[in-house]
């Protein structure tokens, strides 16, 4: 979830599950509540063909 103030956006981090909780805490391992959004686009299709000449 993107949340967003004074035209600054960060990401909001949802609960995790009870499990997903259980093994956080038996890794001594925190979440951050938020990280901070970046408006990016990304590209994940490669035309392999032209890449292999």
């Amino acid at each position: 979830m993107i949340v967003t103030l004074n035209e600054t956006s960060c990401l909001k981090i949802p609960e995790p599950t009870q499990a997903a909780q259980a093994l956080l805490e038996a890794m001594e391992a925190r979440l951050p509540e938020v990280l901070e959004a970046r408006n990016i686009e990304e590209v994940t299709r490669k035309n392999l063909s032209k890449s292999l000449n």
